[in-house]
Parts: structure tokens; sequence; C-alpha cells
């Protein structure tokens, strides 16, 4: 009796390929500078031919992409869920720091997250991908505030504020993450501090808006 082994379709063995190669330039991103590495080395890595990765990556800056953007999906999914925590408007500012506290403990768990977030805003050619983030997260943030206010007219003036936050403290944030573990607590509970008294000042914002 014969038997036919039904054959997995190309589109499905090129997604598994795809992700063969991401999860392998992932780990080789914790092993070494991502500066570094080149496609040789993912290709390896991945146990393909560099020929095999150009197949679906022209070069090593759209796989340092895609991985930032599968982290940002991850990042966002953990932010939103913790904005859903909200019970009303004036929560937002103890909801704000929870959500940087949580945001730093993935960063410090996870190195090559580290490494992809660093590599994307040291490079000119993927910085974009950073600021395309932040307007995704700020009109995420501000849908769920404006839940609170439907009445409120100033969605373009918050979501400018958290645009501001977004920018100017994420650098400080990065520096506390990538600290030490001595420094790298005061170093956050700064930065949550400051993310506070904005929070609170939108917050206001949208109050006199109403």
């Amino acid at each position: 009796m014969h038997h036919s082994t039904k054959s997995i379709p190309v589109q499905d063995r090129a997604v598994e390929r795809v992700q063969s190669i991401l999860s392998a330039a992932r780990r080789l991103f914790t092993e070494m500078d991502v500066a570094d590495a080149n496609m040789a080395q993912i290709a390896a890595a991945a146990g393909s031919k560099p020929a095999a990765v150009y197949r679906y990556f022209p070069n090593k800056n759209a796989i340092i992409a895609e991985l930032f953007k599968q982290n940002c999906a991850i990042n966002n999914s953990l932010i939103l869920a913790t904005l859903s925590s909200m019970d009303s408007l004036q929560s937002f500012p103890a909801v704000g720091t929870k959500v940087i506290r949580s945001y730093a403990a993935l960063m410090q768990d996870d190195p090559s997250t580290r490494a992809i977030s660093f590599a994307v805003r040291s490079n000119v050619s993927l910085r974009y991908l950073e600021y395309q983030n932040h307007e995704l997260l700020a009109r995420m943030i501000v849908d769920v505030l404006m839940g609170f206010a439907p009445g409120a007219t100033c969605h373009n003036k918050v979501q400018q504020q958290i645009r501001v936050i977004l920018t100017s403290l994420g650098p400080a944030l990065r520096e506390g993450i990538e600290a030490d573990a001595g420094q790298a607590n005061e170093m956050i509970a700064t930065v949550c501090e400051l993310v506070e008294v904005q929070t609170r000042h939108i917050v206001a914002t949208i109050e006199a808006s109403q």
C-alpha cells in the first residue's frame, strides 16, 4: 500500500526559513557587536549559505529592521496591556510609571532586544524606525486616554506631548537599563518621577479641554 507524504507548501517553508534566519541573527547579536556581524556569519548561525539569506534579506540592515519590528510589536502589546488596567484618567500617571518599569525590566532581561535597539538608534539609515514606533505608541496612548474623556478636544496636543516624553526620556531610560545594578534602579526611578510629572500635566491638559 502506497502512503504519500504531504509536502510542506512553498510559502510555509519560506516563512520557516525566514524565522530561522531571524532567530539565528538574534542569537548572534547577543554574542557579538551587531556592527561587526556580517551576512556570512548570520548564514552560518542559521545553518544556511549566504545566498539563502540574501534570497530573503538584501542586507544586514533589513534583518535588523525586521527584528526591531518584532521587538516593537512585543513591547507595544505589553504597554497596551498595562494601559488597559487604567480605571480613570487620573490613574494615568501611576500606570505610566508602571509601563516604564515593565519596559525596563523587559530590556534588562533580554540582551538581544537591547542590542537591536542600540543598532537601530546608532544607524542613520534605521533611526526612522524608532520615530515611527514613537508615532504609533503616541496614537495608541491617546486612544486609551480619550476613551476616558470623549469630550476632550486636545488630541493633537496630547499626542505631541507623548511624543516629547518618548523622545526626550528615551535616552535617559536606556542609560538606566544599561547601567550596573547599583545605578540602574536609581536612574530608572528618576525617569519614572519625570514621567509622572509629565503625565500629570497631560491629564491636566485633557481635563481643561473638556
